[in-house]
C-alpha cells in the first residue's frame, strides 16, 4: 500500500540523501533546551531576581557534567563486566590445567570447572547477542513498514559486507573465547587498543593526492600502522625466555603458547576488518579502496536489508566458533557420560548453569553480570546519543569514550595495590601473569593508545543535525568504546548536504502557514495571532544571526483564509458587500498583539487589495515576515474548509511558486484558526520531513483546551487515547490513517500529484461523496495520499493546543461529521488496499 509511484519518487529523489550515525544531532538542542528551561523555572521559583543568562550558563554546565559522568560511568561498568567474564573463564581454565601437576590430578573437580567455564561462555554470548537482536528488530521493522527507506543490494556488495562481518565475528569469538581468558585483565584491556590494523592501513591508502598535507598524514598513518602491527605480534617481544624454558616440560603450557601465538594476531586482524567502512573513500587514488568507498555509498540505502540478514548470521557464527573453540580447549574426558561430547556438554550443562545462577541473588554470578553488562551498554548508547543531541559531543561523548581505557587501567592498578578493592580476589590484576616483561608491555601500550587516538580523530568532529534514522550499526557490547570509535561513518565532506542546508546555505526551508477561519472567538483569534508572532520573531532572529550556520534557518509566511467574511450592507440605500464583524474583530486583535509585541501604541495598517474572490489584507510583521488574510466572499467563491484548502494549494503552489524549480524544502503548515503553538513544534516536524523522504504529511500531538467542565474533560481523555495510543501504534505499523488538520506539516511536492489533486478538487455528485469529501476534508486528503503510496507520520515530540467544543451541541455537530467521514474513508482505504 505504501509503495511510492515512479512519478512521486522522481520528485522526492531530487533531495540529496543524508546519513545519520551515533553522533547525529537530530533536533540538536531539543533535549538540551527542555532541560535548561526546566532548570530555569525551578531556580526562578526560589530566586526570581537572578540573572537569566547566568541561569542558562549554569544549566548548560550541569547538563554537560551529568552527561559526561553518565557516559563515562556506564562505559566503565560495561567494559569491566566483560573483562570480569573473561577473567572468570580464565580462572576456570587454569583449574583445568594446573601448573606443575598432572592435568588429571584434580579429576574430582574437573566436571565442576567445565560447567562454570561453559556458564561464563554463555553469559558472554548473550551479552554479544543483545545489540544484534536490536539491530535485527529495527531492520525488520523498516523492511516491513517503510519499504521506500531501503533497497536490495547488489550481490557483490552484499558478499563483501557479509565476508567482512563474518570475519569480525570470528575474530571476536577467538579473542574473547580464548585469548583474553589466558591473559591478565590489564594485559587484555591493553591489547584492545590494537584493533585498528585495517583502519590504519585504509587511512594510509585513502589519502588524496591533492591534499596539501598528504605526505605528513601518510607518514603518521604509516607509523600508526606499524604500531598496530606490533600489537598483533607483541607476544614475541615480551615473553620471558626463562619462564618459557621453566615450563617447557608442561604440555598444556606449550599447547596454549602455540595457540596464543596464532590466535592473538589472527583475532585482532579479523576484528579490525569489520571497521573498514569509516576509513575508505570513493575518491581514493587506489582502485580497491575506491570500490569499497562506492560500496559504502550504496549502503546508505541497503544497510537495513543487509543488517536484517547479517545480524542473525553473526549470532550463529559467534556461537558456533565459541563452541568449536571450547571443544578444542577443554581436556578430553571432561564429561561423566562417555557418549556425550564436550561440544554437547557445554550446550546442555552450560545453559542449565547459566539460568540456575539467576536464582540466588549474587551480583557476581554469570546471570547478573550479564544483566549489568547489557543494561550499562544500552545506557551508554542512550547517554552518548543524548550528549551529542545537546551539542556537547566533544566533551561529553568523545572525551569519556577516550578515557574509558585509562580510567579502567587506573582503577585496576589501585585494586592491585589494595587502594580500592571492588573485585573478587581471584581476578588477576597483574600485567603479565608471570610470563611477560611488564616494562616493555607498558611502553608498547602507550604507543598503541597514541595510534588509536590518531586513527579515531574523527569522533572529535561535530556532526550537523541530520536524520533521526540510525544508518549505522548498533553498538558492539563486547567492545563498547571501540565500536563507537570506529563504527560511525564519516560522510561529512565539503559540499555535502546536511538537513537541507549546504555549506554555503544555498537552500533554505520555506514554510507557508495556512490557516482556515470562520467565526472564531476573540480568545481563539488571540491564540493563533500570538503563535504567528512567535514564528515571526523566531524566523527573524535566525535570519539576522550571521555568526553561525543555522540548520533551522527558514523562510516563513502566514496565509489565513477567512470563510464567509462579507455581509450585505444597505447603508445609504446602496446594496454592497462589507467585511463582517469577525473580520473587524480580527483586525483589532492584530493591532492589540502587535502593540504587546512591539510596545507601540500606534496601530499598523494593512495593505488592502480587492481580489476576484473577495479581498486581501497584508501585514508586514515586526520580524519582516508577511501575514496575508484572504477574505472570501460566498457570492464569488465556494466556502467551507475543503475549498479553502483547494484555494491555498492553487494560490501558493501553482501561483506564488510557479517559477520555483525545487519544491523539496517547501512545506505547508496546516492550522486551525484557534491553534496555540511554539516554533519548536514546527522545527520538530520539519526535522521529521527532512529525515524521511517518503512522508507526505506529519502531524503532532494536539492538546484540547477550554473552560472546566465535563465536556472538555471527556475530550481531554479522548484526545489522550487518540494521540497516546492510536496514532503511535499506526505510525509504528507504517502510516497513520489521518493527520489532524489542526496542526500538520504537508510536503508541497505531494500536492503536485495530479491524480491526488484531481480527486480532491472534484465536486460531490453523489451522497457518499458528500459524506466522504465534505464532512471530513482532512481525512479525505489523507486517504488520497495513502492510496497513492505516501506515508503519513506522527511525531509525539511536537505539541500544540487547540480549543475544543464546550457545549454538547457543538460537540455533537463536530463528531457527527467526523464519524461519517471516518466510516466512509476507512471503507475506501480497505476496499482499495489490494491496489
Amino acid at each position: 500500500m505504501f509503495k511510492a509511484s515512479k512519478q512521486r519518487m522522481s520528485v522526492l529523489n531530487k533531495r540529496p540523501y543524508t546519513v545519520a550515525n551515533i553522533f547525529q544531532a537530530d533536533n540538536k538542542n531539543k533535549g538540551h533546551s527542555r532541560f535548561i528551561e526546566s532548570f530555569r523555572r525551578y531556580v526562578l521559583a526560589f530566586h526570581p531576581n537572578m540573572d537569566k543568562r547566568k541561569l542558562k550558563l549554569c544549566g548548560k554546565l550541569i547538563a554537560c557534567c551529568v552527561a559526561f559522568i553518565l557516559v563515562l560511568s556506564t562505559g566503565l561498568a560495561s567494559k569491566a563486566a566483560i573483562f570480569f567474564m573473561t577473567s572468570s573463564m580464565g580462572q576456570e581454565l587454569e583449574e583445568l590445567y594446573p601448573r606443575g601437576r598432572h592435568r588429571y590430578a584434580r579429576e574430582k573437580d574437573l566436571i565442576q570447572h567445565v560447567e562454570r567455564f561453559a556458564c561464563w561462555m554463555w553469559s558472554l554470548f548473550f551479552s554479544f547477542a543483545v545489540p544484534e537482536l536490536f539491530s535485527f528488530l529495527q531492520s525488520l521493522h523498516i523492511f516491513l513498514s517503510r519499504r521506500d527507506c531501503w533497497t536490495r543490494p547488489r550481490l557483490v556488495d552484499f558478499t563483501i559486507v557479509f565476508l567482512f562481518e563474518t570475519a569480525q565475528v570470528v575474530g571476536m569469538a577467538l579473542l574473547f573465547g580464548f585469548v583474553l581468558p589466558c591473559l591478565s585483565v590489564v594485559h587484555g584491556i591493553l591489547i584492545t587498543n590494537c584493533l585498528y590494523l585495517v583502519p590504519a592501513l585504509f587511512n594510509f591508502l585513502s589519502r588524496k593526492p591533492d591534499d596539501q598535507k598528504r605526505v605528513a598524514k601518510m607518514t603518521v598513518d604509516g607509523i600508526t600502522f606499524l604500531a598496530q602491527l606490533s600489537g598483533c605480534l607483541h607476544l614475541i617481544f615480551i615473553r620471558s625466555a626463562a619462564t618459557t624454558l621453566a615450563n617447557s616440560y608442561d604440555s598444556s603450557f606449550t599447547q596454549r603458547k602455540r595457540m596464543m601465538d596464532c590466535m592473538m594476531p589472527l583475532s585482532l586482524f579479523l576484528i579490525s576488518l569489520g571497521w573498514w567502512e569509516n576509513h575508505v573513500d570513493k575518491d581514493a587514488p587506489i582502485g580497491f579502496i575506491k570500490s569499497l568507498g562506492r560500496i559504502k555509498e550504496n549502503m546508505k540505502k541497503t544497510r537495513h536489508f543487509i543488517q536484517m540478514l547479517v545480524s542473525l548470521w553473526k549470532l550463529l557464527v559467534f556461537l558456533g566458533t565459541m563452541l568449536i573453540l571450547t571443544s578444542v580447549v577443554l581436556p578430553e574426558g571432561c564429561t561423566t557420560d562417555a557418549n556425550l561430547s564436550s561440544f554437547l556438554f557445554v550446550i546442555k550443562q552450560g545453559l542449565h548453569q547459566f539460568w540456575s545462577s539467576a536464582i540466588p541473588l549474587d551480583w557476581i554470578s554469570p546471570f547478573y553480570i550479564f544483566v549489568i553488562q547489557s543494561s550499562t551498554s544500552l545506557l551508554f548508547y542512550w547517554f552518548g546519543t543524548f550528549a551529542c543531541k545537546i551539542g556537547a559531543q566533544r566533551y561529553c561523548f568523545a572525551l569519556p569514550v577516550v578515557l574509558i581505557t585509562p580510567v579502567l587501567i587506573s582503577t585496576l592498578t589501585m585494586a592491585h595495590f589494595n587502594i580500592v578493592d571492588p573485585f573478587p580476589a581471584y581476578i588477576s590484576f597483574g600485567i603479565d601473569n608471570g610470563h611477560h616483561q611488564p616494562m616493555i608491555l607498558l611502553a608498547l601500550s602507550f604507543i598503541w593508545f597514541l595510534s588509536q587516538t590518531w586513527i579515531t580523530l574523527h569522533i572529535w568532529e561535530p556532526v550537523e543535525p541530520d536524520s533521526h534514522m540510525n544508518d549505522t550499526k548498533w553498538y558492539n557490547s563486547l567492545l563498547i568504546d571501540h565500536s563507537f570509535n570506529l563504527s560511525s561513518p564519516r560522510y561529512r565532506n565539503e559540499g555535502d548536504v546536511i538537513s537541507g542546508c549546504t555549506a554555503n546555505c544555498t537552500v533554505t526551508t520555506r514554510i507557508f502557514a495556512v490557516a482556515t477561519m470562520w467565526h472564531e472567538s476573540s480568545d481563539e483569534m488571540m491564540a493563533i495571532l500570538r503563535s504567528i508572532f512567535r514564528m515571526d520573531n523566531d524566523q527573524s532572529k535566525r535570519r539576522d544571526c550571521n555568526k553561525v550556520i543555522d540548520p533551522y534557518l527558514y523562510h516563513y509566511e502566514t496565509h489565513i483564509f477567512f470563510d464567509d467574511a462579507f455581509e450585505s450592507s444597505t447603508k445609504d440605500r446602496d446594496a454592497s458587500r462589507v467585511a463582517n464583524q469577525f473580520v473587524n474583530e480580527f483586525i483589532a486583535m492584530v493591532d492589540k498583539v502587535n502593540s504587546q509585541w512591539t510596545h507601540s501604541t500606534s496601530p499598523q495598517s494593512p495593505t488592502i487589495s480587492v481580489t476576484p474572490y473577495g479581498g486581501r489584507l497584508v501585514w508586514i510583521l515586526p520580524g519582516n515576515t508577511k501575514m496575508a488574510v484572504h477574505l472570501k466572499d460566498k457570492m464569488k467563491i465556494r466556502i467551507k474548509k475543503r475549498w479553502s484548502q483547494v484555494m491555498y494549494i492553487d494560490y501558493l503552489i501553482r501561483y506564488e511558486m510557479a517559477n520555483c524549480m525545487d519544491m523539496t524544502n517547501v512545506f505547508l503548515l496546516s492550522l486551525d484558526g484557534d491553534m496555540d503553538f511554539r516554533p519548536k513544534a514546527v522545527h520538530v516536524l520539519v526535522d521529521r520531513m527532512n529525515s524521511e523522504r517518503d512522508v507526505g504529511i506529519v502531524c503532532n500531538r494536539s492538546h484540547p483546551t477550554g473552560s472546566a467542565g465535563a465536556m472538555v474533560w471527556y475530550q481531554m481523555f479522548e484526545y489522550a487515547i487518540g494521540f497516546w495510543l492510536l496514532k503511535p501504534s499506526e505510525d509504528l505499523l507504517g502510516s497513520i490513517l489521518c493527520a489532524s488538520g489542526c496542526f500538520s506539516l504537508i510536503r508541497a511536492s505531494v500536492l503536485l500529484d495530479e491524480e491526488v489533486m484531481n480527486k480532491f478538487t472534484a465536486l460531490s455528485e453523489e451522497a457518499h461523496h458528500m459524506i466522504q469529501r465534505d464532512q471530513g476534508e482532512d481525512r479525505w486528503l489523507c486517504t488520497l495520499l495513502i492510496k497513492r503510496g505516501y506515508r503519513l507520520a506522527y511525531s509525539a515530540n511536537s505539541s500544540a493546543y487547540t480549543h475544543c467544543p464546550e457545549t454538547f451541541e457543538e460537540f455533537y455537530n463536530q463528531r457527527r461529521r467526523w464519524a461519517l467521514s471516518l466510516i466512509a474513508n476507512t471503507i475506501d482505504v480497505l476496499w482499495n488496499g489490494k491496489h
